[in-house]
């Protein structure tokens, strides 16, 4: 045996081991195997991606070509190398678990594991898993997946090359899984205990593709020049986790889609459940559909309507006095309880519940803000030159944006100037700090103006997982222009943010989350690391205090890590170690 260094296209150097082939009467030859690509800068190779790791005569060989081998791999296309899995000498390994390990755990106590068990079988259960785990701890591409799992366990797993877990997406997203979707939803409901306190909201997903059944032209709420589909998330309130979701049309408002959202909910099995909602679903439609199916709700109402400008006129010397104000979460905030008329399908008024709220604090901040940005425009439109009032008009485009009808075009010295308009401003800061919640009133019985005021704001929540799904799991686009390959996609990004929501609250519930933020949890996790030996048996290496700590508040010791990244990685009974080591 000796090893061969072949140049290739673009200056790349591939390494392969050649063996000799005696064929009697014939011509002396030899066969090649390839091993994987030379870094020409250190002189090391980066071992491909599904060869075994080198014993010590190959490493041997290497030395003699002047090759050296730290344990590394080639990347795949586009993505350069991570030395996470080492290889030290003769096959012995070193592999980070820490990650992978308690994600896994999660997903196994919280019943999501279980539910995906249920509905797809075991394999594809686990792909899914590490396909969701991955985008947790990584926020990357799913066919960088396979990748990945070679680092964090040191092996090529099967069934999540970057071509198969293109086609699982696909499947999983197809139409004819959608009973299997279905089945998911109804076991992690179920396992979330049936929530009835719910939180629905929307958010935009922009994409590349027109191909895209779902993908149009709509409000963007990431404010880019792209058509977009819709995410509707349905979050559960007191146990903190996502428990559905379903992709829309981008032209779809959110208005147009919590009846179907609440039809759909009951059709999974949720009864006597209750929403808290954002005003951008008010509308007489909804509440009087909500009403009409005695489903609870707690929902802003917007500031700009008739009725609420009455309200606020009506009430605003009482929201002044003393007597009207508490304290939530060491803020002042003045409260006013008053009724809110709807419209019956039958044309008969109905008053329901409502909650008028003031609070200065936020008005002062909300006031100064716009105040001073405004008269920040004024002032750089102060200092440019326009030549007719087409230019300015075209500059106060450009420059003000949501804010030029706090502005206007006027004549100074017989030239075209821009100008702050009081009236519009002061009218603008008068409603500042104010809310305005209408209820059932079921809800308003048994909740005070404070639980309601809590209610709505625990809103945040779906926020909070749509900010995770976009920015921590990097499914901020959709790339794909296939629609099943979308639908599973976002499937799987729902896995990755029902994951990572699991893993902020565990981190809640122990009280390390005041001090402990889950990308620095997840940091501290990837120091917990195990050596396996010449011998083939594995060894946890030194934990850090920290990284011990943050492991047992996920409610798993770093002892007992081994059997959930081996579990993962190879599939369930296969508790062996991989062959190649």
């Amino acid at each position: 045996m000796f090893i061969i260094k072949q140049k290739g296209e673009g200056g790349k150097v591939c390494v392969h081991l050649a063996t000799s082939v005696h064929r009697p009467g014939k011509t002396p030859h030899h066969t090649r195997k390839h091993l994987g690509m030379l870094d020409t800068d250190s002189g090391e190779l980066l071992l491909a991606r599904k060869a075994d790791v080198p014993n010590a005569v190959i490493l041997k060989l290497l030395s003699e070509k002047g090759i050296t081998y730290k344990g590394r791999r080639a990347p795949a296309r586009g993505k350069p190398p991570r030395p996470l899995a080492m290889v030290l000498s003769d096959g012995v390994h070193v592999e980070e678990i820490g990650r992978i390990a308690v994600l896994s755990h999660l997903s196994e106590s919280s019943g999501l594991f279980n539910a995906l068990r249920m509905a797809f079988g075991d394999e594809d259960a686990r792909r899914l898993s590490c396909a969701a785990i991955h985008q947790v701890c990584e926020g990357e591409a799913l066919y960088l997946l396979d990748d990945w799992l070679e680092d964090v366990s040191g092996d090529s797993c099967d069934g999540v090359s970057p071509s198969s877990i293109g086609v699982l997406a696909c499947e999983v997203g197809s139409k004819r899984a959608m009973p299997l979707r279905r089945k998911f939803f109804m076991a992690w409901i179920k396992a979330c205990g049936m929530p009835r306190a719910l939180i629905h909201d929307t958010t935009s997903i922009s994409t590349y593709s027109q191909r895209l059944e779902d993908a149009e032209w709509g409000y963007n709420r990431d404010d880019e020049q792209l058509p977009q589909m819709n995410l509707a998330l349905v979050v559960a309130k007191e146990a903190r986790v996502p428990i559905w979701h379903r992709k829309l049309p981008g032209s779809i408002p959110d208005v147009a889609s919590l009846q179907g959202t609440a039809s759909q909910l009951v059709d999974l099995g949720l009864d006597e459940f209750s929403f808290t909602l954002d005003r951008g679903y008010f509308s007489n439609a909804n509440v009087v559909a909500m009403l009409s199916a005695k489903i609870k709700f707690a929902i802003g109402v917007p500031l700009h309507l008739k009725q609420s400008v009455k309200l606020v006129k009506e009430h605003r010397q009482s929201l002044i006095a003393f007597k009207r104000t508490f304290l939530t979460n060491g803020v002042l905030v003045s409260h006013v309880p008053c009724e809110f008329t709807v419209t019956m399908k039958d044309k008969e008024k109905r008053k329901i519940p409502a909650h008028l709220y003031f609070c200065p604090e936020r008005h002062a901040q909300m006031a100064n803000r716009l105040g001073k940005t405004v008269l920040e425009i004024a002032g750089k439109a102060a200092d440019t030159t326009f030549a007719n009032r087409e230019e300015a008009g075209e500059w106060l485009a450009e420059n003000a944006r949501g804010l030029s009808k706090y502005l206007r075009i006027g004549m100074k010295s017989g030239k075209p100037s821009i100008c702050v308009r009081p009236d519009q401003v002061a009218a603008a800061t008068d409603k500042l700090g104010m809310t305005l919640i209408a209820t059932s009133a079921g809800k308003s019985v048994s909740a005070g103006k404070e639980e309601v005021l809590v209610d709505y704001r625990s809103r945040d929540m779906a926020e909070k997982v749509f900010d995770s799904y976009k920015n921590a799991t990097g499914n901020n686009k959709m790339r794909t222009g296939d629609d099943e390959s979308a639908e599973g996609r976002i499937f799987i990004a729902f896995l990755a943010v029902t994951i990572r929501a699991l893993m902020e609250n565990a981190l809640r519930k122990s009280e390390m989350k005041k001090s402990v933020t889950v990308p620095e949890a997840l940091a501290l996790l990837r120091k917990i690391k195990r050596l396996w030996r010449a011998s083939g048996q594995p060894l946890l290496q030194e934990v850090p205090k920290k990284s011990r700590e943050v492991a047992l508040a996920m409610g798993i010791a770093p002892e007992k890590m081994g059997d959930a990244v081996r579990v993962l990685a190879r599939g369930a009974g296969n508790a062996a170690r991989p062959s190649h080591r």
